[in-house]
């Protein structure tokens, strides 16, 4: 009898359930409005170049790029950190300020801003990179292309049906849901960006789960990768986001990577291997898109100053 009563006190201090990180982490984000539909909200996810320029006092600029680029001519006043230690930039940003993230074309320069909304801080993309502060730093003119014109793994037809998958898996000993995040942010940090380029998923669709972040009135009129999804609004609270497989490299695309940039550092962090379709249809279909869409346009960039 007394082994069986310390048998039952030995499972009685055993936890009920085991924590699921996931799960923890989900619902922190949820429940402090970072949700993926919160990050994005309103478009305040990304500025112009021309805001930047106007309000300076507003930002607190964190360039990305490389020293030697940077060193090169940089915005005023930004200050240069590799998107691994964005975190700590971010630290040292004067209270009010906006945290504006600089790239080269505004695609690593979306994780480092996932990253900091999903961490609460107010940060934003500037919008096309340091191509769109001035035209000698433009590195997107000769990214514009149009091979899926005309390709047999481009379609019109419907996007593929969406199915119900399991909720992504990693390993981690904390429990708690803030931990959690940072631990997981600082790990999509330090594995740099995460791209895919738009020649490899067209030669090869059926090797990704792909994702297309549009409207239906953007599918219908563009069309999409053969095979791809369109699962959008895509949210935890909803549970949209078991659209995505998780035992497949998932790659989302929009109009120019900048949006599927900081989607995808936020399935990063969330455990999916996930990749961002650099520079998005600009990349595959240029030549097709209307003139009002979010189209790159060299003859558009400002002569900002730099230093």
């Amino acid at each position: 009898l007394l082994m069986v009563a310390l048998m039952l006190i030995s499972f009685g201090c055993t936890k009920d359930d085991d924590v699921d990180p996931f799960v923890e982490m989900m619902n922190y984000l949820v429940d402090n409005g970072r949700d993926i539909d919160d990050i994005l909200a309103g478009g305040l996810w990304i500025v112009s170049a021309q805001a930047v320029h106007d309000n300076p006092d507003n930002y607190y600029v964190i360039d990305v790029r490389a020293a030697a680029d940077y060193a090169a001519g940089h915005i005023p006043g930004a200050v240069n950190l590799p998107l691994a230690d964005v975190l700590t930039a971010a630290e040292a940003a004067p209270a009010g300020k906006i945290i504006a993230t600089v790239c080269y074309t505004g695609q690593s320069a979306g994780h480092a801003t996932a990253a900091l909304r999903m961490m609460g801080y107010d940060a934003r993309t500037l919008k096309w990179g340091m191509s769109g502060w001035n035209p000698e730093n433009d590195a997107w003119t000769n990214r514009c292309a149009s091979p899926a014109v005309g390709n047999a793994n481009w379609t019109k037809n419907a996007p593929a049906v969406a199915q119900e998958f399991d909720y992504p898996e990693f390993e981690t000993d904390l429990e708690d849901g803030a931990e959690i995040l940072t631990e997981r942010v600082e790990y999509m940090l330090s594995k740099g960006y995460q791209g895919v380029a738009a020649a490899d998923v067209l030669g090869s669709p059926g090797n990704y789960f792909i994702n297309n972040f549009w409207d239906a009135t953007a599918w219908n009129t563009y069309g999409g990768f053969v095979g791809a999804y369109r699962i959008f609004p895509m949210t935890l609270e909803n549970n949209e986001i078991m659209g995505l497989d998780p035992s497949k490299t998932v790659v989302t695309y929009c109009w120019t990577g900048q949006t599927s940039s900081v989607v995808t550092a936020y399935l990063t962090a969330l455990g999916y291997n996930a990749q961002s379709l650099s520079n998005g249809v600009n990349s595959l279909i240029y030549s097709e898109l209307a003139a009002g869409e979010t189209k790159w346009n060299p003859d558009a960039i400002p002569e900002f100053e730099k230093e």
